[in-house]
């Protein structure tokens, strides 16, 4: 009677070493007590931002899988798909270290940007045209220069802050503005350093180039802040720019 079956305690050695070297296959069924647990129903997985496992509430962990560690698979997390054991751990001398850098790269950054008077000079010509714009805003067009103007930055660390700021603002202001701004940075230029830091009230300085502008501001800003009044947080402005140290 032929059978399908081969008993392997007849086969030789070199039978059962050659059989070997053939690639096969193992499935791994459940034991028992997994396949006879009562609870069949597939769990839904749930989206949570914990560290709970998804087993947690949806199965009821039978009794010999109980006291072991079961994966954790967060959502909306960084560490996605970690252990619950597993945690990152950064030695204090690392910690030290990545604030010692921290800070010198700050320290640095601080000290290239008081260096540099391309940053504060623009900052400075910001603040100045935030109170002009304030008072002048409908007329800004008879005060500014088209924005469109193209012009080559002065880097030469050589010149003057006087020297500097007057060359960005003959690029931002018409005419008439430009030359009472010139006027008054003349009057602060003119100055000493322990004269400048006394300010504490208006520079009279040539101000016909404001005169057009003024007669179209209307009562209500003026008697709101006087022209000598705004002027004087310009001088202020300018006055901290000439005082820097580059």
């Amino acid at each position: 009677m032929l059978s399908d079956c081969i008993d392997i305690s007849t086969q030789s050695k070199e039978q059962q070493n050659q059989a070997s070297n053939y690639p096969y296959f193992v499935y791994n069924f459940p034991p028992a007590p997994l396949m006879e647990f009562p609870n069949t129903s597939i769990p839904q997985l749930q989206m949570r931002n914990s560290t709970d496992s998804v087993y947690k509430d949806n199965i009821q962990i039978p009794s010999f899988l109980q006291g072991l560690s079961m994966p954790s698979f967060q959502f909306n997390n960084s560490n996605q798909f970690c252990v619950n054991e597993q945690k990152v751990y950064i030695p204090p001398v690392a910690n030290s270290l990545a604030s010692y850098f921290h800070d010198q790269s700050t320290q640095k950054l601080k000290q290239e940007y008081k260096q540099n008077r391309i940053i504060i000079g623009t900052q400075t010509l910001c603040d100045i045209e935030i109170v002009l714009i304030q008072r002048y805003f409908d007329i800004k067009t008879q005060l500014f220069c088209p924005p469109n103007i193209r012009y080559a930055l002065n880097e030469d660390k050589a010149i003057s802050n006087l020297t500097w700021l007057k060359d960005r603002i003959k690029n931002r202001y018409k005419k008439p503005i430009k030359d009472s701004m010139f006027d008054l940075i003349n009057v602060l230029g003119n100055m000493n350093e322990q004269e400048i830091r006394q300010i504490n009230c208006f520079q009279q300085f040539s101000s016909q180039g404001f005169d057009n502008l003024e007669k179209q501001v209307p009562k209500s800003i003026k008697e709101e802040k006087p022209f000598s009044e705004m002027m004087f947080e310009i001088q202020i402005l300018i006055a901290q720019f000439l005082l820097t140290k580059f």
